[in-house]
């Protein structure tokens, strides 16, 4: 979630919806873990905002699960999506031993997806490419490409990592085709240099 939270404007529904996900996550954990090491638990339960709550986590009670939270269809498309960012992991590691890349943003990947996979992931394209922290990401059909790293968990998907062709923004470090075309802030991507001019904030 670096990206949404250091890059994103304050105010973004992406930047705050990270911040929402992360305290619900924060008031269920800091409860669960209390017994197993109650000094950390108590240490962080002091910087949570008071809104009423108990001087120490071991006096409060544990959360009931919230019914609105439970997605099943939700739950098995993040299990494909992370089961296909390990397959991308590992095709980046190697790329990096070769010295192909640096760090992941230096990458542009190209998936070969199977019709199933295809179908699957169709639509979360953007959302695979920032979970992989790579600067760009296509879905291919079988056929439109050969070689790459070839997945053992899902029979037909490759994995091709190449440098990408893009110059890097100095705020946010993705290799962008939009770096270089605001005239008022050249080192930025578009979406950066609209975040900055909104934040009324100098680069």
């Amino acid at each position: 979630m670096k990206d949404r939270l250091y890059v994103s404007a304050p105010k973004s529904k992406e930047r705050r919806s990270a911040q929402t996900v992360l305290s619900e996550i924060l008031e269920y954990l800091v409860r669960i873990v209390a017994p197993i090491i109650p000094f950390t638990a108590d240490e962080v339960w002091g910087y949570l905002p008071a809104n009423g709550r108990p001087s120490s986590v071991h006096a409060d009670t544990f959360l009931p699960e919230k019914e609105e939270h439970k997605d099943t269809a939700l739950m098995e498309r993040w299990e494909l999506l992370l089961n296909v960012r390990k397959d991308v992991t590992k095709a980046l590691e190697t790329a990096r031993k070769e010295k192909v890349i640096g760090h992941s943003l230096d990458a542009s990947v190209r998936l070969v997806l199977p019709r199933n996979l295809a179908r699957d992931l169709e639509g979360y394209c953007d959302e695979l490419r920032s979970i992989c922290i790579v600067s760009t990401m296509e879905f291919v059909d079988e056929g439109q490409a050969e070689g790459g790293y070839e997945s053992q968990d899902y029979p037909g998907l490759l994995v091709m990592v190449m440098p990408s062709p893009h110059p890097k923004c100095e705020r946010c470090w993705v290799h962008d085709s939009t770096v270089g075309q605001d005239r008022e802030h050249p080192a930025l991507c578009k979406r950066c240099a609209d975040i900055v001019k909104e934040l009324g904030l100098r680069h």
